[in-house]
């Protein structure tokens, strides 16, 4: 869990580190920025499969244990406060809510499964 209070910040990651709101393996990630122009960016895919090149409020494959608990992640990016920021990220962008992940009923231990993302004007506070 990242809690960024305020500033301008730049997150950046890729498919082999749990960054960007990002879990995988039955994990949770939540990454919550509450104020200011920030800037998420996800690195190329370099693992040559796209289902790991995720990120965002979006969780990875949850291969490794799936067997055994048939359970998913839970990733979660929440940026508030209102002010433009920049997401390298299809589909992500200022003011948008969106439930994030897919569904694989073929292989589910493949699922990219749960996720949440949400870019809110609204100011959250956590504490004073």
């Amino acid at each position: 869990m990242l809690i960024d209070r305020g500033g301008n910040d730049s997150y950046q990651g890729d498919h082999r580190v749990g960054a960007l709101g990002r879990a995988g393996h039955q994990g949770i990630a939540w990454l919550i920025d509450l104020e200011g122009h920030d800037r998420y960016i996800r690195g190329p895919d370099t693992y040559g499969a796209p289902e790991y090149n995720v990120g965002m409020g979006e969780s990875s494959p949850n291969d490794n244990n799936y067997k055994e608990c048939r359970c998913f992640s839970l990733s979660v990016l929440v940026d508030s406060g209102g002010t433009s920021d920049f997401y390298s990220q299809p589909g992500r962008g200022d003011g948008i809510a969106k439930a994030a992940g897919t569904s694989n009923s073929k292989d589910p231990a493949m699922s990219t499964l749960h996720g949440l993302f949400i870019d809110t004007k609204a100011r959250i506070t956590l504490w004073p």
